[in-house]
């Protein structure tokens, strides 16, 4: 663990984009809230990213952006809780429209709602770099933001002065 908690690490890691409402959750008073909060994120973090391949019950299955393939047992041996109270937060989940559920074989491939929202959306890798605008010079007559002062007094007291 100590040599993955580096400053080196943390600069050169990937990041997530994490609504801020999961922490407000995560750290509250509410202890329900708090297993909310704690299992959402972990859906959210060990979701994938781009569509692509997962290894479960010795069969590779087919994960979408955005989905997580587990049972309840593996998420509660990470968070430290009961099946059954996996079972329940994943319910409560459900209700409140942010996660979908198919179980297949015994597999829960859950889904995030909205996950290109929350996480951002993936870059089309053939489309070609787009042509960065040059930004007119503060003083030119072009910049949208330039302060002109003609036909305004301190603007005539600024022509006098040169």
């Amino acid at each position: 663990m100590k040599k993955k908690f580096t400053l080196e690490a943390l600069l050169n890691s990937p990041y997530i984009r994490m609504p801020r409402v999961i922490h407000e959750l995560r750290y509250g008073d509410d202890p329900e809230g708090r297993l909310l909060a704690d299992l959402y994120e972990y859906l959210y973090t060990q979701s994938y990213f781009k569509k692509g391949t997962a290894d479960k019950l010795n069969k590779n299955m087919e994960c979408e952006r955005g989905q997580h393939i587990c049972s309840h047992t593996e998420m509660a041996k990470c968070l430290g809780l009961t099946a059954k109270k996996i079972a329940v937060l994943v319910s409560e989940l459900k209700k409140h429209n942010l996660i979908e559920v198919e179980h297949i074989g015994g597999i829960s491939h859950i889904s995030i709602r909205y996950y290109d929202r929350l996480a951002g959306t993936l870059r089309d890798t053939a489309t070609k770099p787009v042509k960065e605008e040059k930004k007119p010079r503060e003083n030119s007559e072009n910049n949208p933001q330039r302060l002109c002062l003609k036909d305004h007094p301190l603007g005539m007291q600024s022509q006098n002065n040169n």
